[in-house]
Formats: structure tokens, sequence, C-alpha cells
């Protein structure tokens, strides 16, 4: 993995820090549309089996590899440790796309057993809050969405009173 340059996430959170600024991570796997491929890696496509965003095994092994690099340098720099990391979100709109609570309770598992000590959230659009067997506890479910706020906060509050 490659955190150098302007890839440097600890520079980053550091230089948030000097300004003053808390730090809210999404370190995915899945982060979000708008980058190819959600911001996964092209080459886990060499394994013509691949089912990202679930729990089989070669997809499994690469998040854990990337979790044990990544987090190896985002944990000391938690609100826990003096840090300006307040939260961490859990994947990105699963809801939209798939229904496994165990891949979704897999993920809380490997953030929290890398040291993740801060507010856990997951964020999803009105496509995904009908999924309450996504809901994991001690996690906050946010929404993200373009129109029709009332409509997307009613649900959400449906979910979670």
């Amino acid at each position: 993995f490659d955190f150098d340059g302007i890839l440097d996430i600890r520079e980053f959170v550091s230089i948030a820090r000097e300004l003053g600024l808390y730090v809210i991570l999404r370190p995915g796997p899945f982060i979000c549309s708008e980058w190819d491929y959600g911001g996964l890696p092209a080459w886990l496509l060499r394994d013509e089996h691949m089912k990202v965003r679930t729990l089989y095994p070669p997809f499994v092994a690469a998040v854990e590899r990337y979790f044990d690099a990544l987090f190896e340098k985002l944990i000391p720099m938690q609100c826990h440790f003096g840090g300006p990391v307040i939260a961490f979100q859990i994947e990105n709109e699963y809801g939209s796309y798939g229904d496994d609570a165990s891949y979704m309770r897999y993920l809380k598992k490997a953030m929290v057993s890398r040291g993740v000590k801060e507010f856990l959230f997951t964020s999803d659009n009105r496509w995904g809050f009908g999924l309450k067997h996504l809901l994991l506890p001690e996690v906050l479910q946010t929404a993200n969405f373009r129109s029709e706020w009332k409509i997307n906060m009613d649900l959400l509050t449906e979910l979670q009173p």
C-alpha cells in the first residue's frame, strides 16, 4: 500500500489537527460509487470469481491486509489517544448493494479488533433503509440523500427512533 506523498494519511490527519479540525474517516473498504470501482483496487478483478463487498475469502483476505496497513497508521490518531479522529464509517451505502448482515458485522469486528475506539456509523440512502437486519449494535445509522429529505428522515427515524 502506498501511503507516501499526497497519499500520506497520517500527514493529512495531522494537518487537520493543526487547523483545529476533527476528522471523520471513511475507510471502506467500499468508499463511494463516485470513485472508480468504489475505491476498491482494480487488481481484485484478476480473480474471475471475485465477489466484492461479501465474505468471499479472497476479498476478505484483501480487506484484512488493507485494514492492517491502514489502521496501524490511524489508531494512534483517534481522539481517544489525543488525536483528531472522532468517528469511522463502516462501508458506504451497503444496503443499496447487498443485504448480508454477516458482512457488516465482520467489518465492524475487523475495525474494533484493530483498535478502533471512536464512534462508528453507517450511511445509506432510502433504498438501503428497509434492511433492518443490517443495523449493527452500537453503530449509528445515518442517511445521505440529495432530495426528499423529509421522506428520508422519516424512514431513518422509523428504523432508529
